[in-house]
């Protein structure tokens, strides 16, 4: 009976790792975004430095805004490249929120506009590298 029993455990187990299993091919997800980026930014504060947008569509930008009083505010962007293009972000100093940033990316260049909470405002453009 336990020879049986065995035999029978066995079997199961050979026949349950038999079966070739496959996985459905996965798709390419490249971000055509991927890679170092030169923002520039103009209006009531000017700057300019460069970012890595990752695989994930995301990139903190640190950044000198520079008024034309030569009033500085060290800041950083922390952005979201849609698949599309479409760029959305936040502008941070001291750690809390101060403004937004939002625009397009297309091929190798984008432009847009950001403003604060001050308000200040402008525009941006990117040329990646």
């Amino acid at each position: 009976m336990r020879k049986i029993f065995f035999l029978i455990i066995v079997a199961l187990f050979f026949i349950s790792c038999s079966k070739e299993e496959t996985t459905p091919p996965t798709q390419n997800t490249t971000n055509p975004f991927a890679g170092t980026w030169q923002f520039t930014f103009s209006g009531d504060y000017t700057g300019s430095n460069e970012a890595t947008i990752r695989q994930g569509y995301t990139f903190r930008l640190p950044i000198i805004f520079t008024k034309s009083d030569s009033t500085t505010l060290d800041s950083y962007i922390n952005c979201t490249v849609s698949p599309d293009g479409i760029l959305t972000g936040q502008t941070f100093f001291a750690g809390a929120q101060i403004g937004t940033i939002e625009g397009k990316l297309s091929g190798s260049s984008g432009n847009g506009t950001w403003e604060t909470y001050v308000p200040t405002h402008g525009t941006w453009k990117a040329t990646k590298k």
